[in-house]
């Protein structure tokens, strides 16, 4: 998955004053201790007479002296340093990093209890434990996540920085933790993957002395996110989840709404309020479910010659007829939702139906639009892949207004609701529309994923950084369609969504997901039949085995590769260049073998490595010419051979032909030019001539900085920085040498004893 699709939001505290905020933690402490002010009294002045002063510093009335402080301190057990850091607090106006998808766009009705036991409860373990957690646990449509929001901005200035964690799987809180380490500035230090940097910025929270919150949310189960959660810090932990088996957790209350705060919601969803019985009657049939009282509201405000009883009686027929597939939530919401779906125009209707197996998040018109200019496409691949998309889609697609007026609709019925990265649907809507669906829902996931298909950039093009943002706001989708029945629908569309997805993943260095959707490809050929010498499945084997080679599990790389040459050879009408590329990657994988082993062994391996590579060198001048694109990467990879058995000058002369052809056919930002610049100018570094390889090497950096801009801890452009860096040391050039270790956190030590 992609992390770019959160931009930091720095947020102002809450205009409270430092002694408003000490009231309410004297407040909150005795509370959580049991004691009433008198007894705090007692404690804190030895006179339980004194009860009103204690009152006057809980409400805030008069600023607080040193030693008013210092006395509330000792009586309560309040560590002086809390105190310090809400002065602070204060001061710097907290919280200072607030994360976006913290929003809400209507007025919580009913939570404020809840709210305050939850802190409460923060605060009682935080007495007890390094690291204070809860977690908020029941069924879907009660409002964890929106308790959970509640919170965050009812206590945020209580936090130096609150971060919202999408943890329905691991690779989404990993995302989700990334972009907080864009926020705290820690994408200089070089990381293999995002799953190092995520593991980096737990902790860099480790380490800070300042409150934070971070809120894991829709969790499901504690295994999932090792080494993605702080064991130790001043860090509160606050998960949703569905599931039990929290350790070392506390569940605080997320309770039904009480008849009157139900009463107060849907009064302010369906801005009626002349029917008080009738009210309350609804809220005891939806039993008291937020999510069921707002898309009621919603579809009461939208109806209004509906009388509450009216509604009911709907409500009731739908729960006559339950379909046998309705699980896992309460049935009061799967009605109210149904309701709220019945009232669609067509067209937010057939958006529904397709979105309910997309990501809940990253929902918007351009996701749609992406269909648009598609369907007059007469390749046959892409109409196979198109094949599932309605002609009513199609037409929807070709209308932008109309696509517009399909989400207002949506979110007008409470069933979408929008927060500051863009549209969501909650995902009981989403489960209730699959139900609906039935017999066809197979048939409206195939749909979802060819809408995917339809914008994943093509080819080799998700290597490129202008295709990440793209592939970033794409993959999200690719992850929650692979979660679905049998890891995604049988489609063409599916299988050459794991594929694109798996090249875009590769070309970050995010190895485990590209290898997760590398192995999801191949399954999806094998489901759907695809015969095994299928150019396809040829190309499927070729991607898991660089997958594999990037996680260092070399021998299962030889041995895919080596399958993909088999395959090739099997196959009576293969396409010679594809064969080519083929034979390559498992020269490559030869190589690396080769590596591994020592002495004879080792020759053997290199010998079938040069042979491949060779064959494939033929090939690619007969089909693509002497001086392609193709020809330069094989010939990078002879040299990269030679310069292993260390035949410098052999290396040398194929890396500057390579170069030479590379120059002549790419464009000048191209990744792989900058793999050219960098080879030749390392093996001219290892002899020592420095003037030649200097201009080299700070052009590959710079297009490496560029087409890896996604990722800053890129380990290609964090290699040529430390050449680069070497070099110059060298040169005695230490402070250019200083500008780019800086640029790339780099610890100019670490060269020392090196050089």
């Amino acid at each position: 998955m992609g992390r770019k699709g959160n931009s930091v939001q720095l947020r102002a505290a809450l205009p409270e004053s430092f002694q408003r905020r000490f009231g309410a933690l004297i407040r909150q402490a005795r509370t959580a201790t049991g004691l009433i002010q008198a007894d705090v009294a007692r404690l804190v002045y030895g006179d339980e007479t004194r009860s009103g002063e204690v009152s006057d510093v809980e409400r805030g009335r008069h600023a607080p002296t040193p030693d008013t402080i210092s006395r509330f301190c000792a009586g309560l057990q309040i560590d002086p340093v809390e105190v310090k850091r809400l002065r602070e607090g204060c001061e710097q106006n907290w919280p200072v990093i607030f994360s976006p998808s913290i929003t809400i766009d209507r007025k919580v009705v009913g939570r404020d209890d809840d709210v305050t036991a939850l802190h409460n409860l923060l605060m009682r373990t935080q007495a007890v434990a390094n690291l204070p957690g809860a977690v908020l646990r029941e069924t879907g449509g009660i409002g964890k996540s929106m308790l959970a929001r509640h919170y965050s901005t009812t206590y945020g200035h209580l936090y130096r920085g609150i971060w919202w964690i999408n943890a329905a799987d691991r690779q989404t809180a990993i995302a989700s933790l990334c972009d907080l380490a864009d926020a705290l500035s820690l994408q200089k230090a070089s990381e293999r993957s995002d799953e190092a940097l995520a593991k980096k910025t737990i902790l860099a929270l480790q380490a800070e002395i300042d409150p934070w919150l971070l809120v894991y949310d829709n969790a499901i189960r504690p295994r999932d996110l090792a080494g993605l959660v702080p064991v130790r810090g001043a860090a509160h932990l606050l998960y949703t989840s569905r599931e039990g088996g929290w350790p070392n957790l506390h569940e605080s209350p997320c309770r039904r709404l009480s008849t009157g705060q139900g009463v107060s919601l849907l009064e302010q969803e369906s801005g009626r309020k002349e029917d008080r019985l009738g009210t309350e009657r609804l809220v005891e049939a939806l039993e008291g479910l937020p999510l069921a009282l707002v898309c009621a509201g919603a579809w009461l405000r939208d109806v209004p010659s509906v009388s509450f009883e009216g509604y009911i009686e709907r409500i009731e027929a739908l729960l006559d007829d339950l379909p046998d597939t309705v699980e896992d939530y309460n049935n009061s919401v799967y009605a109210a939702i149904s309701l709220s779906i019945e009232r669609l125009g067509e067209d937010a209707r057939l958006l529904l139906k397709t979105f309910a197996f997309l990501a809940p998040e990253g929902l918007d018109p351009d996701l749609v639009a992406m269909l648009d200019g598609k369907e007059k496409q007469s390749n046959p691949d892409e109409v196979e892949k198109l094949g599932a998309v309605p002609q009513s889609l199609w037409r929807l697609a070709r209308d932008r207004p109309a696509i517009e007026r399909a989400f207002a609709d949506l979110e007008r019925r409470s069933l979408m609701e929008r927060n500051a990265t863009g549209r969501q649907l909650h995902r009981l809507i989403q489960a209730t529309q699959r139900v609906q669906l039935g017999d066809d829902a197979d048939a409206w996931a195939a749909t979802a994923a060819a809408l995917i298909s339809a914008g994943y950039p093509d080819g080799a093009a998700p290597g490129y950084a202008i295709n990440f943002a793209t592939c970033a706001r794409l993959n999200s989708h690719v992850t929650a369609l692979h979660a679905g029945p049998s890891g995604g629908p049988s489609t063409r569309a599916m299988d050459y969504l794991f594929n694109q997805a798996s090249v875009y993943a590769w070309a970050l260095r995010q190895d485990q997901l590209a290898l997760r959707f590398s192995i999801a490809n191949l399954r999806a050929k094998q489901r759907r039949g695809v015969p095994d010498n299928h150019l396809h499945m040829i190309m499927g084997w070729s991607n898991l085995a660089k997958d594999l080679g990037n996680l260092s599990r070399v021998s299962w790389a030889e041995q895919a590769s080596a399958h993909a040459v088999r395959l090739a050879e099997s196959n009576p009408v293969i396409i010679q260049a594809h064969y080519a590329i083929s034979l390559s990657n498992h020269g490559e994988h030869l190589r690396s073998l080769a590596q591994k082993r020592g002495g004879a062994a080792a020759l053997a391996l290199f010998d079938r490595a040069r042979a491949r590579f060779h064959q494939a060198v033929r090939l690619d001048r007969i089909v693509n010419g002497p001086r392609s694109r193709e020809v330069a990467i094989r010939l990078n990879n002879l040299a990269i051979l030679y310069e292993l058995q260390g035949r410098r000058g052999a290396a040398s002369n194929i890396y500057k032909a390579a170069l030479s052809i590379r120059r002549k056919v790419l464009p000048p930002d191209d990744a792989h030019l900058g793999e050219a610049c960098n080879n030749l100018g390392a093996l001219l570094l290892e002899q020592h001539k420095l003037a030649e390889a200097r201009p080299l090497l700070e052009e590959a950096l710079a297009i490496r900085e560029a087409a890896f801009s996604a990722n800053p801890n890129h380990p290609q452009t964090h290699g040529t920085a430390r050449k680069l860096i070497a070099l110059l040391l060298l040169d005695r050039d230490r402070v250019a040498a200083e500008v780019v270790a800086t640029r790339h956190g780099i610890e100019m030590t670490k060269f020392s004893t090196t050089i």
